[in-house]
């Protein structure tokens, strides 16, 4: 896992030193990974195990790491999230974080502004705003504490001004679904192949190295456009 990191970490490095990153916004958001199990299978019936504990398949299931998730009342799988820093200037994954599926996303907001602040120690402010949905609420002090903006979008009982920065932050944060859904049409983000977090976490590090190199292969070498015939 270490070596992967390490490949997607200098990546990253190399977007900011060809100048594709810009400090000013990073904007988080996490996807759901649905694990390797046939739920049905190891999941039963409450009359059959005499077990109608909600947590049944989290004991059960085969993968030691996975767990049931709730994105939304709607929404429940069983696996991991995959949590991302996104720069929305280039569309540049600058860190990524694989967790179990019941971890909160708010959980995962620090570490991974944090990460991509110990890729740049020489940078006084590598990161300046930091946007999010009602989920990562509750980490403005320790944003804060780090000289960045908490963008995040508040909740409906919260009070929070809301200005132009504010708008302009929030605006841009529907860039990071859009590479959600890149990689799970085009690199199979949305399923892990393999059994524990650590494995399906390399899956995710792959994945959007790819999605990094695509990006910073065409910023160094655009595409030319072939002359028009006359």
């Amino acid at each position: 896992e270490e070596r992967f990191t390490a490949l997607f970490n200098r990546v990253v490095v190399l977007a900011k030193e060809a100048g594709l990153l810009d400090e000013k916004l990073r904007i988080l958001d996490s996807s759901a990974i649905v694990a390797k199990v046939d739920v049905a299978r190891h999941l039963g019936t409450a009359r059959d195990a005499d077990d109608d504990r909600s947590d049944r398949l989290d004991r059960r299931g085969p993968d030691p790491d996975a767990r049931t998730g709730h994105k939304a009342p709607t929404k429940t799988w069983y696996g991991y999230k995959v949590h991302a820093s996104v720069d929305p200037s280039s569309d540049i994954v600058t860190a990524v974080a694989t967790t179990s599926a019941n971890v909160a996303d708010v959980d995962l907001a620090v570490p991974l502004i944090d990460h991509e602040r110990a890729l740049f120690p020489a940078h006084p402010r590598p990161i300046r705003q930091v946007t999010g949905d009602k989920a990562y609420v509750g980490r403005t002090k320790e944003l804060n504490e780090r000289k960045i903006l908490d963008y995040t979008i508040p909740r409906k009982n919260m009070r929070q001004k809301r200005g132009t920065w504010f708008r302009s932050a929030t605006q841009q944060r529907p860039q990071v679904e859009r590479l959600f859904a890149e990689g799970k049409t085009n690199h199979h983000l949305g399923r892990s192949r393999y059994w524990t977090r650590w494995k399906t976490h390399i899956q995710s590090l792959l994945i959007f190295l790819t999605m990094n190199l695509k990006r910073l292969t065409n910023a160094l070498q655009p595409i030319e456009k072939e002359p028009a015939t006359i």
